[in-house]
């Protein structure tokens, strides 16, 4: 246990144990004639002695301000000097115990208490030796003893000063650099504030507009501030897939402002991210160059869903803040414009039923009947196509609104898809049946094939069933290939049915 205690020192601890255990050396070598002084004076510095060792060991446990080098320096120098006195001044043995002090406040690592040592042991040894001798201070010896000590002790002071300097150095440097420091990070922290600010009120704005044109026009008007453009303009994606202008920001019409002209856009990537900066420089055609613009695709789940174009003085590059609020721009603006589509196309939904169109399902075998009555007098060949949406009735927790609004919206995809002299017919719980007219089976299952990739793309629907996507099945049957009977076709397309679901890749065939 005493080993481990004494393992846990420290070094001051460690520098004042080897002190008192120098001084209480002494002791036993006055006591015994190693170091010899005169009998009486024995006496006096062993009680000396005893007395400063005690007060070293235990003082600093109850005196608080013993503690201090300096002061214990302080007192070191003062019981040597005593002892020195004591046994003879400059013949006493003891007076190589000021080297004592001096090493001591070395160890310490403190060179302007070692400093001060040497100075004061200098001058006790110069009064010593005045009183003692003093008609030896005209010696030629101790005048060139003086010179080279003063040397020493000059070089000491100038070395204290020179450290005091860099030291003081270090630390304005230290402040200056921490001072940058701070203030680069209280920059920061205002930048990142005043974003936060900006993205907090673009999305208070942003939540409070249902239109589609609205949402553009905001994003717009946050846009171009953002890239230093006057100029700009708004597209959105139409369900056929072609950009379609929806706003305009800073073209003056009433003033006979210039069109906007032609707009091209560049071709994106398959990894294109949304809210990317997009410099377009499209080839100059027979009516001259067309402008460079400033394109930000508005990307949501791999789909593009809108374009934000500047016009105008195009600088060379924009500054990383520039573009990384541009991207926190798409990122809010394409969340909300997912959100103003659906609103629009649930009340435009609501207003119309397109359901209505759809041919009854109970006449359904009559009307393949009759098909097959009118392709076999004039040798014609149709495919019959069935669809059936496995997230329809998957989910118990939708509201019937909601899943009447999935199928309204897929009854319109269909309908957009379909040519005239097609006929669909739904039965009520997410299954439709096409009659492809004069289709044969090859162009058939490219067609469905297109069509159910539509569907399962589609986020409308999928959000109103509140599923990732749609999950879609189809099989296709044709006349007179695999049958030549309504029965037997229905039935064909009602077994390739209980197989699953498809993928938009592979449509269930009898052949398959």
């Amino acid at each position: 246990m005493m080993w481990l205690h004494m393992r846990a020192r420290t070094g001051e601890e460690w520098i004042s144990l080897v002190r008192v255990l120098l001084l209480l050396a002494l002791i036993p070598a006055l006591w015994f004639g190693i170091i010899r002084v005169t009998t009486p004076a024995v006496n006096g510095i062993i009680m000396l002695f005893g007395g400063y060792v005690i007060l070293l060991a235990v003082g600093p446990r109850w005196v608080r301000f013993l503690r201090r080098a300096d002061l214990a320096i302080a007192f070191d120098i003062l019981v040597v000097t005593l002892v020195v006195i004591i046994s003879g001044n400059l013949n006493s043995p003891f007076l190589y115990l000021y080297y004592l002090t001096i090493l001591e406040a070395a160890a310490r690592l403190n060179l302007r208490q070692a400093i001060a040592a040497a100075l004061a042991m200098a001058g006790l040894v110069v009064l010593l030796y005045t009183r003692g001798e003093p008609s030896q201070l005209e010696a030629a010896g101790f005048r060139l003893g003086a010179i080279i000590a003063g040397g020493f002790f000059l070089a000491l002071f100038l070395s204290m000063l020179v450290q005091e300097y860099r030291v003081t150095q270090d630390r304005i440097l230290f402040a200056e650099t921490l001072d940058k420091r701070l203030k680069e990070a209280t920059r920061q922290l205002e930048d990142q504030l005043q974003e936060l600010r900006f993205y907090n009120e673009l999305a208070s704005r942003l939540s409070g507009e249902l239109r589609v044109q609205g949402v553009l026009e905001i994003l717009l008007e946050v846009f171009l501030p953002t890239i230093g453009l006057s100029k700009g303009v708004a597209f959105t994606l139409g369900e056929d897939e072609a950009p379609h202008f929806a706003a305009a920001r800073g073209f003056d019409w009433a003033e006979g402002d210039q069109e906007m002209g032609t707009i091209s856009f560049p071709v994106l990537s398959a990894g294109t991210a949304g809210g990317e900066v997009l410099f377009h420089r499209p080839p100059q055609g027979d009516d001259g160059p067309e402008p460079v613009t400033v394109c930000v695709p508005l990307i949501r789940a791999g789909s593009l869903r809108a374009w934000l174009v500047g016009l105008g003085d195009i600088p060379e590059s924009f500054p990383e803040s520039a573009t990384r609020r541009v991207r926190g721009i798409a990122t809010q603006g394409v969340s909300a414009l997912e959100a103003a589509r659906l609103h629009e196309e649930v009340q435009h939904m609501l207003s119309s039923n397109p359901a209505r169109s759809l041919y009854p399902w109970n006449g359904l075998q009559k009307l393949v009947a009759e098909e097959i009555r009118r392709s076999t007098e004039l040798m014609l060949v149709f495919s019959l196509a069935e669809i059936q949406l496995e997230d329809y009735g998957s989910t118990s927790w939708i509201e019937d609104q909601d899943r009447d609004l999935a199928l309204r919206r897929v009854v319109k995809l269909l309908q957009a898809s379909l040519r005239r002299v097609d006929v669909a017919s739904h039965d009520g719980a997410g299954r439709f049946v096409l009659l492809l007219a004069r289709l044969p089976k090859i162009q058939a299952a490219e067609f469905l094939k297109r069509l159910t990739q539509r569907l399962e793309e589609d986020s409308v629907a999928a959000r109103l069933l509140e599923v990732p996507h749609l999950t879609v099945s189809a099989g296709l049957v044709t006349f007179p290939e695999d049958g030549s009977t309504d029965s037997a076709l229905l039935d064909k397309l009602r077994d390739l049915a209980a197989l699953g679901s498809s993928t938009p890749d592979h449509v269930h065939l009898p052949n398959a």
